[in-house]
């Protein structure tokens, strides 16, 4: 298959506000460089904390979703600490009903982190693709059922 497989770090509420929808409800991923998304591929949100930049520490994969045939569109996603509007690009995205699952028993099994004492590296690029098995794990983690094995 040619699906790719990627982990994007979000605030909590923003991954729980797209895992609420539940299976069949349509929703947006956002995402600046969502047009590296196609349909069929398939996400996972990392949070390391509930807000940005604030709030409780989280340390958990927190919304999955696969990417749904649409449109790209472009929305505000608010503004910058400089005053500019951060512009995010969408994709349609199914989220499947799952729950949080902390990232520390998975780190010994995840093949793109290569330094365990330093894992929270891996999530500092924001977007990143990962390995089919990566995300198969992060989702049997997460007790997310695919519509795919």
């Amino acid at each position: 298959a040619d699906d790719h497989y990627l982990a994007a770090a979000a605030a909590y509420a923003e991954g729980e506000a797209q895992r609420d929808l539940g299976d069949d409800e349509k929703a947006q991923a956002s995402f600046v460089r969502a047009a590296r998304l196609s349909v069929g591929d398939g996400f996972a949100y990392y949070s390391p904390m509930s807000g940005m930049k604030q709030g409780e520490t989280l340390r958990a994969f927190t919304a999955i979703a696969i990417v749904e045939d649409g449109p790209l569109t472009n929305s505000s996603m608010g503004m910058l600490e400089d005053g500019r509007e951060a512009v995010g690009t969408s994709r349609p995205a199914r989220y499947l009903k799952a729950q949080p699952a902390s990232i520390y028993p998975l780190l010994a099994d995840l093949s793109f982190v290569t330094n365990q004492s330093h894992w929270g590296m891996y999530f500092r690029k924001s977007l990143f693709e990962i390995s089919r098995p990566d995300f198969l794990l992060i989702a049997a983690a997460m007790k997310a059922e695919l519509p795919f094995h």
